[in-house]
């Protein structure tokens, strides 16, 4: 978690660290990116809750076509009985 928001931190300064892509987004992560900044960084930042509150990304949450299915099934279950 430490290292994730390292990273959002060094990426929201210098964009182009992430590498990104049309289709596929973003090519190295948050946490690659907070490990190999992290030895530059460390007498700079000062870890807090402050600073990862700050710095952590939201999550993303994807959805999936079999979850999709099953929610759908429950429902119906559920109306029918």
């Amino acid at each position: 978690m430490i290292l994730m928001a390292v990273g959002q931190a060094v990426a929201a300064q210098h964009p182009n660290v992430r590498l990104a892509s049309k289709t596929k987004g973003p090519r190295i992560s948050l946490l690659a990116i907070g490990l190999l900044f992290w030895p530059d960084l460390q007498n700079m930042i000062v870890l807090s809750p402050r600073f990862l509150k700050n710095h952590l990304p939201p999550p993303s949450l994807r959805t999936f076509k079999w979850l999709n299915r099953y929610n759908e099934m429950q429902k119906c279950l559920t109306v029918s009985l």
